[in-house]
């Protein structure tokens, strides 16, 4: 009796579905962005400033931690990676 419920109740859920079409861009309008064709060489000016200088403070010691550990692994191995 419950296989014949639970039957049932799958038939029941099988039956009301409809395929729904997703779209992975915005609709037009929505966003300031949007643009219908990409192949189009759209060029937007920012309303803000822009081309200021920023200060190089090197690199961050995460990424010289990680090339050290990665350089002594390479020899320790004898792989380049």
């Amino acid at each position: 009796m419950k296989k014949l419920n639970l039957s049932l109740a799958v038939i029941a859920l099988l039956s009301n579905t409809q395929a729904v079409s997703l779209s992975y861009r915005p609709p037009s309008g929505s966003t300031p962005w949007h643009v219908e064709n990409f192949s189009e060489n759209v060029e937007i000016q920012p309303n803000f400033p822009h081309g200021y200088e920023v200060n190089d403070f090197g690199a961050d010691p995460d990424i010289e931690n990680t090339q050290r550990n990665i350089a002594e692994a390479e020899k320790e191995l004898n792989v380049v990676m």
